[in-house]
């Protein structure tokens, strides 16, 4: 099931020294994601946000992130008695002043499969991903939907300061086994 309706969060709080924080800043957290659908199983998300501390020296761990995906159930690409659903997305993401433990990842989980956790890290995050997603069995026993799916996934971080060069873009493909609850695609 997807949320196609507009999907706003907004948090503010104050970090006071008083109160026994490191300094006086305002925390902040907003994110935004707008779904539409085009026509039955063909449906779009837009995502923006951004994250941080505000204080007197600035922004500290900002962290401000775009984003797009895109499903496509019922493809040109079904028939006999396998169903495809295809998914891509994109996303951008920029961290201003952000200490060592809160860098930019690239491994998985963070969007490229093959890499572990953080495997590459810096402060511009640059994400593409395209799965076919093929289903085996859509209710098997009542309990999941079962396929597997072959994907191609990329990505790029770098540091402030530098140039991007795309040679040192990270990407990979593989297939995987998919185990979902019926209702998922």
């Amino acid at each position: 099931d997807f949320n196609m309706a507009n999907d706003l969060h907004l948090s503010l709080a104050f970090s006071a020294e008083l109160l026994g924080a490191e300094r006086d800043e305002w925390l902040f957290s907003v994110s935004d994601v707008q779904g539409h659908a085009f026509r039955k199983g063909h449906f779009l998300f837009l995502r923006v946000s951004g994250e941080g501390a505000l204080g007197a020296d600035g922004i500290r761990n900002g962290l401000f992130s775009v984003g797009y995906d895109h499903y496509l159930q019922n493809t040109f690409i079904d028939g006999g008695p396998f169903l495809h659903a295809l998914h891509w997305l994109g996303s951008y993401s920029y961290g201003a002043n952000l200490e060592p433990d809160q860098l930019l990842g690239l491994g998985y989980p963070s969007g490229r499969r093959g890499y572990v956790r953080d495997a590459f890290t810096g402060n511009k995050r640059l994400l593409f991903n395209l799965e076919d997603r093929i289903f085996l069995a859509r209710n098997l026993f009542g309990l999941v939907a079962l396929g597997i799916l072959a994907f191609f996934d990329g990505g790029y971080v770098w540091d402030e300061g530098e140039s991007v060069d795309l040679s040192d873009l990270r990407y990979g493909t593989g297939v995987g086994l998919r185990l979902a609850l019926p209702a998922v695609s």
